[in-house]
This record gives structure tokens, sequence and C-alpha cells, in this order.
């Protein structure tokens, strides 16, 4: 199972080398994932910064928020991911804009499509797409069944429900790879965290070890880790998992 951290996107390009020296020094972590205007606010573009640590070496999977979209640009961004060696890329929708208007033109399956249909495209980048476990297993599975994208990262799946576990085993039937997504905050940041998500699932970074465990008996292919109120904890408890290992 693979291991990916969520990296906050950031402007300061010290913070970003400071990353790639902490990432490279911790053999567990297979991937990073960058995402692309978290709760609407303008940082960089996420094909941008995953290109930075692609060249670092850095296996990434870029989010591409397409809510702000149209046609052109959605086009040159998923082009310029391939001319820049971005090889994974995460279409979902995103929350709304915290500048700006809404212009949602492309879908997720609009755009999975697209790549799809064109070979330099496809035979380069993995296209996926978002889901989240909230409303239901019957509708996150048809998804899955009509997109047929090359993976899926899946919010508020637990390892514990047999429901969705049975939902892991049938959508890898499709050929995808299935990610958990996964969003800590230390105990005494859990409310705080809590209330900026407006509801989300946010587990305790202490038992990082446990969730880890119970999704990898799950069977998915990956859990992506989030610690947005303090990436340099996760990163220092997976450290840590690492050399106990």
């Amino acid at each position: 199972m693979k291991i990916i951290v969520e990296i906050e996107p950031t402007r300061n390009i010290s913070k970003l080398e400071s990353l790639v020296r902490t990432i490279t020094e911790i053999p567990c972590i297979d991937m990073v994932a960058v995402p692309d205007a978290p709760l609407g606010k303008p940082k960089v573009l996420g094909v941008m910064l995953a290109s930075f640590f692609e060249h670092a070496g850095i296996p990434t999977i870029a989010h591409v928020r397409l809510r702000d979209m149209n046609m052109v640009l959605f086009e040159q961004v998923v082009w310029g991911a391939y001319i820049a060696g971005v090889t994974r890329l995460l279409f979902l929708r995103g929350d709304p804009p915290a500048k700006g208007r809404d212009v949602n033109e492309v879908t997720s399956e609009y755009a999975v499509e697209y790549v799809k249909r064109h070979d330099k495209l496809s035979s380069r980048i993995k296209a996926g797409i978002y889901l989240s476990m909230r409303w239901g297993v019957e509708k996150a599975l048809e998804r899955v069944m009509k997109t047929r994208a090359d993976f899926y990262t899946v919010n508020r799946l637990d390892p514990q429900l047999s429901e969705h576990v049975e939902f892991v085993k049938k959508a890898k039937t499709t050929g995808a790879q299935i990610f958990a997504y996964l969003i800590t905050a230390r105990s005494s940041q859990l409310e705080k965290l809590r209330a900026i998500l407006e509801g989300q699932p946010v587990r305790p970074l202490e038992k990082l070890d446990d969730y880890i465990r119970a999704f990898r008996d799950s069977g998915v292919d990956g859990v992506v880790l989030s610690s947005p109120l303090d990436i340099r904890a996760l990163l220092q408890i997976l450290k840590e998992t690492c050399n106990d290992a």
C-alpha cells in the first residue's frame, strides 16, 4: 500500500525546498498529492507545484480544480501537465471560489474522457477522480463503473465498514487504483480543523499507525494523508514509523 502525503500549496520557495529535503529522507513516503486552491483560495496552480516535486524525483498527484475552468483553460492545463512531466492528474470540482465566480464548464467525467481520448496524454498521464462516500456506496460505485478512471481518491472511506471494503473490491475490478483520503490533526487541533472543513471527518494524528493498518487490511492501493494545520508533525510521525519498521 502506498503512503501519499498531501502538501498544502505555498508561494514560499524556501518552504517547498525544505519539504523536498524532508520528504526525500523518509523512505516510506511513496508520493505526494498537491491540492489546487483548497477552500477556493488562490495559491499556486497544482500542476505547477506538482512539476516542482516531480523534477525533484518525488512522484506526484496533481489536483486539477475544474470549477474555475472553461474549456480553453482546461485543455491548456492538461497539456501543460503533459509538457511539465506531471504523470497523475486528479480531477475534482473543488470548493466555491473565494474570489470571482463559478465557471463549471468542465466535469470530472469529461476530463477523464479527454485524457483517454488523446493517445499522447493517455500514454503518459494517469487520470483520476475524487469521490466521497458521503453520497453512499451505490452512487460511488456507479460513478466508478461509468467513468473508468485510472485511479480514485476516496474521502469518507471507512475501513471498518464491510460495505466500504466491498466497494473497494468491486471498484478495483475495473483495473483502477483506489486511494483512501484521511484528514488528520493533533488532538489539540481537531475541533479547529473540523470547523474549518465544515464537518468533514478529521482523525487524531496520534492514532495514525492504527488508521494506516486498517486501510492496509481493507485492500486499498494507497492512503492520502492530509494534515493541513501541521504537516511537520505528520512527517515526523512517518519518519519515526519508517525507522521502526
